[in-house]
């Protein structure tokens, strides 16, 4: 009886030693994973970061652009009113010269 109580007993602290086993490996699998997770994590941060300061550049290169553009079709415009302005100017001396 002892004997059977003493394999029975020895059965069920190997079953309990290698289920503790499994437990502790499988917490070291998940921390390994949060750890990958956190790596990835942190490189996709990087990885978004650069793209969006790629990004940042090509969208200060675009204002740059539209800037200039914007300018000089304003230069353009106002040298195009002085124009007009003189033109009106001139014919407003000639009708006033001829009234």
């Amino acid at each position: 009886n002892k004997t059977l109580h003493s394999l029975f007993k020895n059965g069920y602290q190997s079953l309990i030693d290698s289920k503790s086993t499994q437990l502790t490996k499988l917490d070291e699998a998940k921390r390994a994973q949060a750890l990958m997770v956190g790596a990835a994590s942190t490189h996709f941060e990087r990885l978004l970061a650069m793209k969006l300061a790629d990004h940042s550049e090509h969208v200060d290169e675009l204002v740059k652009d539209l800037t200039t553009e914007f300018s000089e079709r304003d230069a353009a415009r106002a040298k195009q009113v002085e124009k007009l302005q003189a033109q009106l100017n001139r014919l407003e001396a000639k009708l006033d010269s001829n009234i």
